[in-house]
């Protein structure tokens, strides 16, 4: 049974996980210790241990994206103290921040900088820009403010801090971003207010495209969306007749549904309301508990699946800590057996990233022996009907899955359910399938046929892939024994906040046998796959390889296609980029592909990350035609795509913004190139794909930029 680990600080309630267990921190109301609580997959609560902090009594606290800092503030004392955060969950106190007055903070997801309000009575506010360097807190920058600030967030969506000001006399909220040269700067308020007596609180969605504004009193909510230009807009509004506040509201790390807290009116119980995020922005409600007692804190897991809420009766020092089983479809279940009673309040929960500190989570473990967490008995093989014979597949006595080729043009799957994957924004998923090759006779590594290994968004708007030759000398392809082949990606995050039956993302196991001198004796079964995930975050840039620009020339990219089985599209390049038509054509395929000289791998195993940088002509995306990103090593021995299609409402294709013609839309592409026994070369391609006459072939598609990043890998929860 997992075990999920629980530090609790008090004034805040933050959690980190370490092999299938998660830690919290919440600062203790008045006091000043920490304490250690386990939580289980079955919600069961356990006091674990007590930390003395020293930190006192706390209004505020954060962690880093990443996991590795925590920063508490202090509203007793004029500190921010900043703790650093040991894979084993240590908690070291590398600063202690004198800044005057009460404070309110905000971190950026990137870890790079810190936001906080500083004031006094007798000191006007203001604003002070922090750098976040080697556990420390740097001063950079600090700005007055004409009001008081009031609650503050980053939303990725903008890149920009979104702070409610208040003057007295009404709630603005106002937008500011960080310049190059680390310079804050103010954009103008974005929405003002009626006056509102009361703190606000602020609640802003992972993905960064919603907004929560609370108003304690009256208890309403006013529910903003947020778009890429940093535009605020109302969407609704939201209030309970039975509330005399609100308390608190947060969302679940896939950005599906908010978790609001009311205080409940005179002889009314405090209640936990589960909210729907929809595609407009708007919220619907799902689900609703009650608590007799007050409600002091409420956190959600790093995976979604349970929330903790404290809550304690008037008068007392006691507080219940308890479980609340999140389902799928957004509704509650508190597991009240599982309550457990401790001494000390709680005011916020906060979760620290687990990442670092251990599991984000086994998300799927398709395996073929029953006793793992998951098996293949929902995959289901396939084939694409006409041009391609079908391949033999069948399941092993041991769950496994087999597939083998029938013919010299053979295609066929085994396919995952559609909904295996559930999107968490700003994720790298890593996807490892482990496949062995037999066959009648001796495994010629260079005769084995061709594999993808895939995942797909549920739209089919985007899906990603790992191609596997064994032409021309069969370099990755040694299978005699179970071999692990990994695949990383970043799923769509335009499927989050869809209806439930477009969220997710599926898998598969593609053969591919053209080859008329491949072994068409070859059976391969695939007998496990994982797929785990970290935060965009974890992965830190080890060294920029190369930053095309093409701003004189091509930079020895070249153009190409395959003549006399399709139209080739028209070429061209301008001083800034390259550009690819299918010039009227439907039957179109073509690629600008770069120099494989240019890069030369290590042997060891390496990461790395090709961000293409693409616009078009067409205001419309749907008729956008599909177009594929490669990264691979020479001789196509082992390549990642990434295909972008302009299925259902193409949110992940890219168009033309007349309010912003130079706007880029940005696709990541990453290839895990495993130990080999020479350097190999790579190479980064741009492919047309216009073969769907629904599309406009006349389109346009520009490449300004690709830049290819060497990643420090990570260290995942599930290595082994």
């Amino acid at each position: 049974m997992r075990h999920l680990m629980l530090l609790v600080l008090g004034v805040g309630l933050i959690a980190s996980q370490a092999r299938g267990s998660y830690t919290a921190v919440a600062t203790v109301w008045i006091e000043n210790y920490a304490q250690v609580i386990g939580l289980d997959e079955e919600g069961n609560i356990t006091l674990e241990q007590t930390l003395p902090t020293g930190v006192g009594f706390s209004s505020e606290l954060d962690p880093t994206s990443d996991g590795r800092l925590v920063v508490i503030d202090s509203s007793t004392t004029p500190y921010l103290s900043v703790y650093s955060v040991t894979p084993s969950g240590r908690f070291t106190k590398t600063q202690e921040l004198n800044i005057r007055g009460e404070h309110i903070f905000a971190l950026s997801p990137d870890n790079r900088y810190l936001l906080s309000e500083s004031w006094d009575w007798d000191k006007r506010p203001e604003l002070i820009l922090f750098r976040i360097q080697d556990s420390r807190l740097n001063f950079i920058q600090s700005i007055d403010l004409n009001g008081i600030a009031g609650p503050m967030e980053y939303s990725r969506v903008c890149d920009r801090f979104i702070i409610s000001n208040w003057d007295l006399s009404d709630r603005t909220l106002y937008v500011y971003r960080i310049a190059p040269e680390e310079e804050l700067i103010a954009e103008g308020p974005a929405n003002t207010y009626a006056p509102s007596q009361g703190n606000e609180g602020m609640a802003i969605s992972p993905d960064g495209r919603t907004c929560l504004v609370l108003s304690t009193i009256p208890p309403d909510i006013t529910v903003l969306r947020i778009d890429a230009d940093a535009t605020l807009t109302r969407v609704q509004g939201l209030s309970s007749s039975d509330a005399a506040h609100v308390r608190e509201a947060v969302f679940t790390p896939d950005s599906r549904y908010a978790l609001i807290m009311y205080i409940g009116v005179s002889g009314r119980p405090y209640h936990l309301e589960s909210y729907r995020v929809e595609r407009d922005g708007s919220l619907t409600k799902v689900d609703g508990l009650e608590y007799m007692a007050l409600a002091q804190s409420i956190g959600v897991s790093p995976d979604g699946n349970f929330a903790l809420v404290s809550h304690h009766y008037r008068g007392t020092g006691e507080q219940t800590l308890s479980a609340i089983q999140i389902h799928h479809d957004g509704t509650l279940t508190r597991l009240i057996d599982k309550d457990l009673v401790m001494m000390g309040h709680f005011n916020c929960t906060r979760f620290i990233p687990p990442q670092v500190v251990g599991a984000y989570g086994l998300w799927r473990d398709y395996i073929a022996r029953p006793a793992y967490v998951e098996t293949f008995a929902e995959w289901q093989g396939g084939s694409v009907p006409g041009g391609c014979e079908v391949p033999e597949s069948w399941r092993l006595p041991d769950g496994s899955l087999a597939i083998r080729p029938t013919s010299t043009n053979c295609f066929g799957f085994w396919q995952s359910p559609v909904d295996a994957l559930m999107v968490v924004p700003y994720s790298v998923y890593r996807a490892r399938y482990v496949i062995r090759a037999s066959n009648s006779g001796p495994l010629d590594p260079e005769r084995l046929p061709g594999l993808r290994l895939r995942t797909n968004s549920q739209t089919l708007q985007q899906a990603n892939s790992l191609v596997l030759n064994s032409a021309p000398d069969g370099l990755l392809m040694t299978m005699n024994d179970p071999t692990t082949f990994t695949l990383f990606f970043e799923p769509p995050i335009s499927s989050c906040s869809r209806e439930e039956t477009m969220d997710d993302v599926f898998c598969s196991l593609d053969l591919m046998a053209f080859n008329e001198e491949d072994d068409m004796d070859t059976t391969y079964v695939l007998s496990r796959m994982l797929v785990d995930r970290l935060p965009v975050e974890c992965f830190d840039v080890e060294e920029v390889v190369r930053d095309y620009e093409f701003t004189e020339d091509a930079e020895g990219w070249t153009y190409g296609g395959a003549a006399g089985i399709y139209e080739m599209p028209q070429f061209s390049h301008t001083p800034e980029a390259l550009l690819i038509s299918a010039a009227g054509e439907t039957n179109c395929f073509g690629f600008w592909n770069s120099d494989p000289a240019d890069v030369v791998t290590s042997t060891a195993a390496e990461l790395y990350r090709a961000t293409f940088y693409v616009r078009t002509n067409q205001p419309d995306r749907w008729l956008v035609p599909t177009f594929r990103l490669r990264l691979g090593t020479s001789l196509n021995r082992l390549i990642t795509t990434q295909e972008i299609v302009s299925a259902n409402d193409s949110e992940m294709s890219p168009y033309y913004d007349e309010s912003d013609p130079a706007r880029q839309f940005e696709y990541p592409v990453y290839l895990y190139k495993p130990e080999t026994p020479e350097p190999l070369n790579l190479l980064m391609a741009f492919d047309l794909l216009a073969f769907d006459e629904t599309d406009d072939a006349e389109t346009l598609l520009i490449l300004d930029r690709v830049r290819l990043d060497r990643l420090t890998l990570p260290a995942f929860p599930f290595d082994d």
